[in-house]
């Protein structure tokens, strides 16, 4: 059996990243992601720098979880 060349075997993402859009919005996706981890990881470390309580920060992880 002949392999196809190398050109024909191209990976199912192949097509998607060649659309601009759909470049554009993973590029958004991910500042997103990781605009909200930041603001996540600043506002834990802000109420354990003013509470230095290991319950309120364990609390507020919590209702972050349940929303």
């Amino acid at each position: 059996m002949k392999t196809p060349p190398l050109e024909a075997v191209a990976s199912p993402y192949a097509v998607m990243l060649r659309n601009r859009n759909f470049v554009l919005y993973l590029v958004g996706r991910f500042a997103a992601s990781l605009g909200q981890q930041m603001l996540t990881v600043g506002s834990a470390g802000s109420l354990y720098e003013r509470t230095h309580s290991p319950l309120h920060l364990g609390l507020v992880g919590l209702t972050q979880m349940a929303r």
